[in-house]
């Protein structure tokens, strides 16, 4: 992509970012809980949408790091939406606002743990399935912890605000994203993130700046409030901007890539192929032109049948042509008296093996003619041939 094209984009996003920034603050003021739900929603969307591309494109990335964020985060965007359905005002189910807060802090902790845990898959296969089935007994298990045991810390108290718990647990996942920060630093040269690092750390100082706004928040509509839920909101536009080449661009063009360098190593074995079938043809044509020139008879035979002969056979003959006799039976120009002969003895040859010469009588257009015949067995890729050499003889 040029320059110019990159700033056009970075313009452009910049103006949508700041729109949509401005179009929060004024829903803020009017609707909070409208503001919440858009933020979160999008939100929610990003995760699931990462999710879902992540899968699709599993068998054609080259990334295992993006496979693993991106499925791991589908999750976190399903907690995401329980914490949207049990907000103050939403209350598509109807809690204390203690549980939003709860899962507000259990999304984030199952964020930090798979960023953190990401960068194992910097050179590690993924296996999806397995990543499947833990992340989902590890969703099952937290949402029970809230819902039905109510066994998870406590995070808000109407009237009071925070609790200890949600402080500390806000202070130990920013940690957590910092510890994040510095492993991409440190692994910033690396292919799988190299082209997007600097995305995702400004992404995770959001993070940070997010869970230090919501330390300090007495009722769940103030202004920290407000200020963590966008930087979360534009942590996750960062994510998306990041994940969303590496998820959907990325896998299609290492797939085409493939695809292209397939093809130019088929292109160089058809030439390499070609080459050697003229080889083969030079080679063949020049035996064929001293069998067919060889003073004595030679006809080859595959499972009774005729599958050559050369001149000296066609003009002992009297042959038309050289397809006359060509998948004929061997019996049909041999007399009888020798085909029992024959056929007891040309099954017992191994390759190599020849038969000492035999006198017989080859018959054509009701004419015999006397000669001798040797026969050799070969093998041509497992495939059995005898070869009949044939002499005349002065009657």
């Amino acid at each position: 992509m040029h320059m110019k094209d990159k700033n056009g984009k970075l313009i452009t996003g910049s103006l949508i970012s700041l729109a949509v920034f401005f179009i929060f603050i004024y829903l803020s003021r009017i609707n909070y809980v409208l503001f919440h739900s858009l933020a979160e929603v999008v939100v929610s969307l990003v995760g699931l949408t990462f999710m879902i591309l992540a899968y699709i494109t599993r068998n054609i990335s080259d990334n295992n790091y993006y496979t693993f964020i991106g499925i791991s985060y589908g999750f976190v965007a399903f907690i995401n939406l329980f914490h949207l359905f049990t907000y103050k005002g939403v209350s598509i189910i109807d809690v204390t606002s203690n549980v939003p807060t709860q899962l507000w802090i259990i999304q984030r902790y199952f964020e930090a743990v798979v960023i953190l845990t990401s960068f194992q898959f910097m050179n590690k296969k993924v296996n999806v399935k397995k990543l499947l089935i833990v992340n989902s007994i590890v969703t099952l298990l937290l949402l029970l912890s809230v819902f039905t045991y109510k066994v998870f810390p406590e995070c808000y108290i109407e009237g009071q605000g925070l609790t200890a718990f949600k402080v500390v647990s806000e202070y130990v996942i920013g940690l957590m994203f910092i510890i994040s920060i510095f492993l991409y630093i440190k692994n910033i040269n690396d292919k799988k993130i190299k082209d997007k690092a600097y995305l995702l750390i400004i992404s995770l100082i959001f993070k940070v700046f997010s869970g230090l706004a919501l330390v300090i928040y007495i009722g769940v509509y103030d202004i920290s409030n407000f200020l963590g839920h966008i930087f979360n909101f534009i942590s996750y536009i960062l994510l998306y901007a990041a994940f969303i080449d590496s998820i959907i661009k990325n896998p299609y063009n290492v797939l085409f890539q493939e695809i292209n360098e397939k093809m130019n190593c088929l292109k160089k074995s058809n030439e390499k192929l070609e080459q050697e079938k003229i080889a083969l043809e030079y080679d063949y044509k020049k035996y064929e032109e001293l069998l067919r020139l060889m003073p004595h008879g030679i006809l080859i035979m595959h499972k009774e049948r005729i599958v050559y002969y050369n001149e000296y056979i066609k003009n002992l003959l009297e042959a038309e042509n050289y397809n006359v006799l060509l998948n004929r039976s061997i019996y049909e120009i041999i007399d009888v008296t020798c085909h029992n002969r024959l056929r007891e003895s040309l099954p017992k040859l191994e390759k190599g093996d020849y038969l000492k010469k035999e006198s017989c009588l080859l018959i054509r257009n009701r004419k015999k003619y006397p000669v001798e015949i040797s026969v050799y067995s070969v093998k041509e890729k497992g495939i059995p041939y005898y070869i009949f050499l044939i002499e005349t003889q002065k009657l």
